[in-house]
């Protein structure tokens, strides 16, 4: 078993799942694993017994840094998934040529690639020519605490571009598509359910999520981008079977074209519900934005692209650049580097987003070794 495979493996028999976020298991494996190999390891908190890693390859210098960001956390599984996987879900089993478990795709292949490939250059005194650091957060597939709770870290501050090892089936990613997302409180008022007359706000809920449903995005389609969309993700409501509920909540997520400002977002959902509460008086409506994630677009001159087209095409890849689907800890990054210089971003990763967050996850082992020499190329910057 190779080192990355043998990594991987460990990672994905560890559940670090969140909510409620159990990284620290994980964190701990990986940072033995670099200081072993002669890293400096830096543990920031994140909240509770959670932890971001920032390790340091120093590198000769004179060229801006090169951050390489992976998380350690994966999404949780409910019972009826749990019953579709044909294998312990945290098994770390290797069949038919694959690693399986859940986080193998999304993504602690990608992650056990970067530290190996970093492991490996400190061990053969290898020094790259700018520094390396690896970023290895908690909570990415929440609320990104994790990396933006070393977004100020007095080692991050300085000219660096930015390499995601989501997984992309290795194809270079050189934009990515923004997300925003909100709790919408709609507030109405109780009443018996024997009254058949009036409307409750879960009715009120419906016209709105229909309204949501008619929204034309079509104009923020990009020449390689589908255009934005949301569309609700929960919802709640009720009180006693026999009671007309006072509030109806929704979550309504948001996902955006690499152009389009999330603001216009909000902008939209205003004039939707001053609509809907010129047809209902008596309605309140709470709106508490969660988060706003920006696309990104990284210009097809940078350095950054150029090297990650060349080291996709020494596997046999395809080096066309394209544009990943979700958002990541690459965005709260690039943006922290606003006033220390550069901040190109690209996402290259073993596995394919399509078996992330789904029963039966896996990723190709041969995708884990080609990720490990495609980030040791990135690292030396193909030298």
């Amino acid at each position: 078993m190779s080192e990355v495979l043998d990594l991987a493996a460990s990672l994905v028999r560890i559940p670090s799942v969140n909510p409620p976020g159990a990284e620290r298991a994980a964190s701990d494996l990986v940072a033995g694993r670099l200081s072993d190999a002669g890293l400096a390891v830096t543990r920031v908190p994140v909240a509770g017994d959670r932890e971001t890693l920032i390790a340091v390859l120093p590198g000769a210098g004179g060229v801006p840094a090169r951050i390489f960001t992976g998380h350690l956390d994966v999404v949780g599984i409910s019972d009826a998934e749990r019953a579709r996987w044909s294998s312990d879900p945290f098994s770390g089993d290797v069949r038919d040529g694959r690693l399986h478990g859940r986080g193998s795709t999304d993504m602690k292949g990608g992650l056990a690639a970067m530290v190996v490939a970093a492991s490996e250059l400190a061990r053969e005194h290898r020094t790259p020519p700018g520094d390396v650091l690896l970023v290895l957060t908690a909570d990415e597939e929440d609320l990104m605490a994790g990396s933006k709770a070393v977004a100020g870290h007095p080692l991050l501050a300085r000219d660096a571009d930015v390499v995601v090892g989501e997984p992309t089936g290795l194809r270079v990613c050189a934009a990515g598509r923004g997300r925003t997302w909100a709790r919408l409180v709609l507030r109405g008022a109780t009443g018996h359910g024997s009254a058949g007359t009036g409307r409750n706000v879960i009715q009120v809920a419906a016209e709105l999520i229909a309204a949501l449903d008619s929204e034309d995005f079509a104009a923020t389609a990009e020449a390689d981008s589908p255009a934005s969309f949301w569309r609700p993700l929960a919802i709640g409501a009720g009180v006693e079977p026999c009671v007309v509920p006072d509030a109806c909540t929704l979550t309504l997520d948001a996902r955006l074209a690499p152009a389009h400002d999330p603001d216009d977002v909000w902008a939209r959902l205003a004039a939707l519900l001053g609509r809907l509460r010129a047809r209902h008086p008596a309605l309140a409506v709470d709106v508490e934005v969660v988060d706003r994630r920006e696309g990104w677009r990284t210009p097809a001159a940078s350095p950054l692209v150029r090297q990650a087209m060349d080291a996709v095409a020494a596997e046999g890849i395809d080096p066309t650049p394209g544009v990943f689907a979700g958002t990541t800890d690459g965005t709260v990054l690039r943006r922290a580097g606003a006033g220390h210089g550069v901040r190109d971003v690209v996402i290259v990763g073993p596995g394919d987003l399509a078996l992330a967050h789904r029963e039966n996850e896996s990723v190709a082992v041969a995708e884990l070794d080609a990720a490990r020499r495609l980030y040791r190329r990135l690292m030396l910057r193909g030298r």
